[in-house]
């Protein structure tokens, strides 16, 4: 398929799972389809990363109330070495539960393209926000309608930043020297 074939028929999927029936069904299953097919190739494959051109990475949070490992294929956006997650959860009335997760227990594990890493979770606000929102909505059609679903929830844009680079950051600025 030639690449502004494959564009237009991801960008159509894309509008077909942002209708909100046809995202109520999507959203109950597609991530038990993208952890299986992250699973079978080594964290470098998702169908739903397929069918719609999404960067899907896996979030492996300690859940909130729990205290257990969870395990979610999610949209990640990448900014340099960030990514970012918005908790959209489909344009639903509450904030996803991975959103909890991350807010109580921010050190989380992320794998993109089968690689693992340590992340530090943090919530955007002001202008960072405004302009991942621009992000999120440029890679996710559905986004603009999720956010209409939601009516009064602001959705949270979360920011996970590499464990290794904060520490080095603050070494740099002389706190522990």
């Amino acid at each position: 398929m030639s690449n502004k074939r494959t564009n237009n028929w991801r960008l159509s999927t894309q509008r077909i799972v942002s209708i909100p029936f046809i995202t109520d069904i999507f959203s109950s299953f597609i991530h038990y389809v993208d952890l299986f097919s992250f699973r079978i190739s080594g964290g470098r494959f998702s169908l739903s990363g397929f069918l719609t051109g999404w960067p899907v990475i896996t979030l492996i949070t300690i859940g909130a109330k729990s205290g257990l490992q969870r395990t979610l294929p999610l949209l990640g956006i990448e900014d340099g070495t960030d990514v970012v997650l918005i908790a959209s959860n489909f344009g639903h009335p509450n904030n996803p539960s991975w959103f909890y997760n991350l807010m109580k227990n921010p050190e989380v594990k992320l794998v993109k393209r089968g690689k693992e890493g340590i992340y530090i979770a943090r919530q955007a606000e002001g202008e960072e926000y405004s302009k991942y929102w621009k992000m999120a909505v440029e890679t996710n059609l559905g986004f603009s309608r999720y956010k209409e679903r939601a009516k009064s929830r602001i959705i949270p844009i979360i920011v996970l930043s590499p464990k290794d680079n904060l520490e080095k950051k603050i070494l740099s600025t002389g706190i522990f020297r």
